[in-house]
């Protein structure tokens, strides 16, 4: 989850970004505090893309991401495997 936010929280994340278009099922994130939901997040790493409730490194809560953060995303999903 840290790794996400750092990811997600900057600014350089959303620059140059990608736009594909895709219909793949999402990586889902649901942030909890004390047992309670506060958040979740939309991840796309097919066609870069991420919608989440909690405001992103750019200042908005849907966008698109670059290809470097594509690939980060890509290693991470991987690892859960």
């Amino acid at each position: 989850l840290d790794l996400v936010h750092q990811i997600f929280g900057k600014k350089s994340t959303f620059k140059n970004p990608m736009i594909i278009g895709c219909y793949e099922p999402r990586l889902a994130i649901v942030y909890f505090k004390q047992n309670k939901v506060i958040g979740q997040s939309a991840i796309c790493i097919g066609c870069a893309r991420l919608e989440s409730t909690a405001t992103l490194g750019n200042g908005d809560n849907y966008a698109s991401f670059n290809e470097e953060t594509r690939n980060k995303l890509g290693q991470f999903y991987e690892s859960l495997w």
